[in-house]
């Protein structure tokens, strides 16, 4: 190494390597002596041992001697080693603390005067640019008394006061601001959250973003918010100390960093004066304020408004775009089907399973069990002393007098049906007569009772037991409401009479007179005729095919009166279960209520099939015909393609592709309706309209959406009552459904020129 540079510098190169080559060879040969010798020690020492093990006890003594020690060593030392880092972590935070506490308490001796004045600064700063601003607002409301009263509320509220207020109703339309106004004006009342208006806050908070006025805080712990970075970026899991240590260690920081950092001198020159300061900040938030201001000339917009209004109107040009897209994933066969097949195999007879569990439930509210029980208390009670006997004592099965007489007034046995000869009552009769047998008890000397009496202590475990897991005639009634059914008295209109159905239920209750509750769903099929293509719960009715169509999102709501309610209003109208009266309108007996335009009414009757004990009753619908259904009331017309082009040939020339991805999809252009057809084989199909669930998913397309269904229905109803002011067309095979051009009148005039409230 000291011969390296040597030589000339021409031959450095080649004579370094020359040097690094020897002194590799030089350094191998090193560690092959040495190794050799180690291993040539190691088997020398092994074969000694070996041949003369005697002589060489001694030699192993002492290597395991060396062994032990270093064992002992080693141990030792990691021992130590964990000692001294456990007493360091007990010690370390202890030491840290007190350290930190000396330094907090000398901080806040030397330098609470420029803390004092730091705050002070802030506080003229706040307050000036509180006061520009609350001038600002009230010379921009001056012209506006009505909203004016709403923001600022009493001439005396102090700016920052008032400003909290214009916080508050920053994200609220400004027709909730009087019962924003309302509730801060009588906060101190005990208020039902319900009823609770929302504000600016409860809407961020909604969105996760939670606000806590900071302006409260003192200047350095939001600094210590603002510093730790770990915290933010999910590092709390790092430290090693507790949270009051972490605290102080970050208080320490900020203060060291208040007290050695030095602040720039712009930044200097701008904290010197707080009001020249405000002054800038309040001309920089005027450059923002004057988007929102209204030019001086009558009926111009901001600029806010707009650009609101361009954005609405890019959107509204796609609308057939949306509309298509769409119709084209919602009225798909294939799609329509694999929704169909869960609905009528798992969904319904979910739903009918669950109106059993609720009408055999003792102790449900209102159920047909807890009604029956509660009927049979009073009548045993209203029976006198002397005429128990006689109204417990089972008779022959055609006395009207005695115990099944007393059932039937309970509601265990239907009235009439020892009167008429029902199929089961038979079977019910010698049901009562066996467990009679199995309650009566002994007489006062001990021996059995030979008349078939119930004591009238057993009769409330005699009537549970004979209704165990069974459905009477009363409770099947009850679940046929509750899944609205459609069984009249006299089988009117598209219904099936109470006289059909009784009969079908006794005949499946011929063993015993009562229905076994898990064969609800065969006694369903046996009632709508349901065949092997069916689903578990037999054909669909009325109510479950609306159930259905709101799970396609096919004119689910089409015939739904859903009623408005303003703030004041909304204690009064409210179900007796303190519901709201619309929101609770959501189980099948208010689908079936649902009123149908005429044109539904006739595309039910064309697909379901007729009665066979009443041709003109058409109640139920066969799963294999769903699609067909569907298709009639989503298409008003289906026409095939050569006949079309020939016989309505300029129509057919007006047709236009919506879209080059949606080719299938064209709209009628030109003058008069503008209806949208679609290609599917050799047919071509007229869309009827626009639905409800179709309407409220355009305007989330066009990031205008209507969050609560029941708004979204209410803004439906409203589009659909200037509809029959404004529209010239043909609405009779429509009701109830938008136009499709007039939707985009509706659109332009609600969504484009509408800017005075946006989302």
């Amino acid at each position: 190494n000291f011969l390296r540079n040597l030589p000339p510098p021409a031959f450095q190169h080649g004579f370094h390597q020359l040097m690094n080559g020897m002194g590799s060879m030089l350094v191998s040969s090193y560690v092959w002596v040495i190794l050799s010798f180690a291993i040539s020690s190691v088997l020398w020492f092994a074969m000694v041992v070996v041949i003369y093990p005697e002589q060489m006890l001694t030699a192993l003594a002492c290597a395991g001697g060396l062994a032990a020690v270093f064992t002992t060593m080693l141990t030792g030392l990691k021992n130590t080693k964990d000692e001294l880092e456990r007493m360091l972590h007990e010690e370390i935070p202890e030491v840290l603390e007190l350290v930190c506490d000396t330094f907090l308490d000398q901080y806040d001796k030397i330098s609470s005067g420029s803390s004092k004045r730091v705050i002070a600064t802030y506080r003229k700063l706040e307050e000036e640019l509180a006061e520009r601003t609350h001038a600002y607002v009230k010379h921009r409301l001056e012209n506006n008394s009505l909203i004016k009263q709403d923001v600022l509320g009493d001439e005396k509220k102090l700016p920052k006061e008032a400003l909290g207020c214009l916080f508050t109703r920053a994200l609220v339309k400004s027709k909730l601001w009087k019962e924003i106004l309302h509730q801060e004006q009588h906060e101190d009342e005990h208020q039902n959250p319900e009823d609770v208006v929302q504000t600016t806050d409860t809407v961020l908070e909604s969105l996760g973003l939670p606000q806590e006025d900071t302006t409260k805080m003192h200047y350095l712990d939001l600094r210590m918010r603002l510093e730790d970075k770990e915290r933010e970026e999910g590092g709390e899991n790092i430290h090693k100390y507790g949270p009051d240590l972490q605290q102080k260690l970050m208080k320490v920081y900020v203060r060291m960093q208040d007290v050695h950092m030095e602040t720039p001198s712009d930044v200097n020159e701008a904290l010197s004066n707080p009001k020249r300061l405000a002054k800038c900040m309040h001309r920089a938030n005027l450059a923002k304020f004057k988007t929102l201001e209204h030019p001086k000339e009558a009926g111009s917009k901001s600029s806010l408004q707009i650009c609101i209004q361009s954005l609405n109107e890019e959107q509204v040009d796609q609308v057939d775009l949306y509309l298509v897209e769409h119709l084209d994933d919602t009225l798909s066969q294939v799609d329509i089907s694999e929704l169909v097949t869960p609905f009528v195999e798992t969904t319904i007879p979910v739903e009918v399973q669950k109106q059993v569990r609720f009408a055999l439930d003792m102790t449900r509210q209102d159920s047909s069990a807890q009604q029956l029980y509660d009927q049979l208390r009073r009548k045993k009670n209203s029976i006198p002393r002397r005429q128990v006997k006689q109204r417990l004592t089972l008779n022959r099965q055609n006395d009207p007098d005695g115990l099944m007489s007393f059932l039937a007034d309970i509601g265990v046995v239907e009235r009439t049906a020892q009167r008429r000869n029902a199929a089961h009552y038979n079977g019910l009769f010698h049901r009562v007569e066996g467990l009679v047998s199995d309650w009566k008890r002994e007489d006062e000397e001990g021996h059995d009772v030979k008349d078939p009496i119930v004591d009238p202590r057993d009769l409330e475990g005699f009537v549970h037991e004979l209704l165990k897991h069974r459905i009477w005639w009363g409770a099947m009634e009850s679940i046929l409401k509750n899944i609205g059914f459609p069984m009249t008295v006299d089988g009117s209109g598209n219904s099936v009479s109470r006289d059909v159905v009784m009969k079908e239920f006794e005949s499946m209750s011929v063993k015993d007179g009562f229905l076994p509750s898990d064969k609800i769903l065969d006694f369903l099929r046996k009632v709508t005729r349901a065949d092997i293509a069916d689903g578990a719960a037999g054909r669909l009715w009325k109510g479950e095919m609306v159930m259905l169509m709101q799970h396609l999102k096919i004119c689910g709501f089409v015939g739904k009166q859903v009623r408005s309610q303003s703030g004041k209003d909304k204690k009064k109208n409210r179900s007796a279960h303190g519901e709201d009266i619309d929101i609770a309108d959501d189980g099948l007996p208010e689908m079936a209520l649902q009123e149908w335009p005429e044109w539904m009414v006739r595309a039910w009757d064309r697909v379901a099939p007729p009665l066979p004990s009443n041709e003109s009753a058409r109640p139920f619908l066969p799963r294999t015909l769903i699609y067909k259904f569907i298709k009639e009331i989503a298409f008003a017309r289906e026409e095939n393609v050569r006949n079309f082009k020939e016989k309505e040939s300029e129509t057919y020339e007006k047709l236009k592709i919506v879209d080059e991805e949606y080719d299938s999809w064209k709209k009628e252009e030109g003058e008069g309706p503008k209806y949208l057809w679609v290609n599917r084989g050799k047919s071509l199909l007229r869309v009827r309209a626009i639905w409800q669930e179709c309407f409220l998913d355009l305007l989330t397309k066009v990031h205008n959406p209507v969050q609560d269904m029941k708004e979204g229905l209410l803004l439906f109803n409203s589009a659909l009552q200037d509809q029959r002011n404004q529209y010239h067309g043909d609405l009779k095979d429509m009701e109830g459904l938008l136009a499709v051009d007039f939707l985009h009148t509706w659109l332009q005039k609600n969504l484009v020129e509408r800017t005075s409230e946006v989302s």
